[in-house]
């Protein structure tokens, strides 16, 4: 695996998993293995409720970063960040 890349992203929906929410699990833990050896960090992203996703890693969601939500929940083995949307600014001119 190249060292230079230090992170990928991948949608869920349509993408990373099959229409029945499953995916090749042996072949991701091998490619997450990969990954960690260099220093490259996976990150879930998805506009699905964060434990949502996470139920898709149970093994190694902590391993694992997420943007969830539509990007309103950010999440790493550290730090979770939520961003929130004030309404009244969406429909105010």
């Amino acid at each position: 695996m190249d060292k230079d890349i230090k992170l990928v992203a991948v949608d869920v929906d349509g993408t990373f998993v099959r229409s029945d929410y499953t995916y090749d699990v042996p072949l991701f833990k091998r490619i997450l293995a990969a990954m960690q050896e260099v220093g490259c960090q996976f990150v879930v992203a998805s506009g699905n409720q964060y434990y949502q996703l996470r139920d898709l890693f149970p093994d190694y969601y902590d391993e694992l970063s997420f943007v969830a939500e539509n990007g309103v929940l950010s999440r790493n083995e550290r730090t979770c960040f939520l961003r929130l949307i004030c309404l009244s600014r969406l429909f105010t001119r």
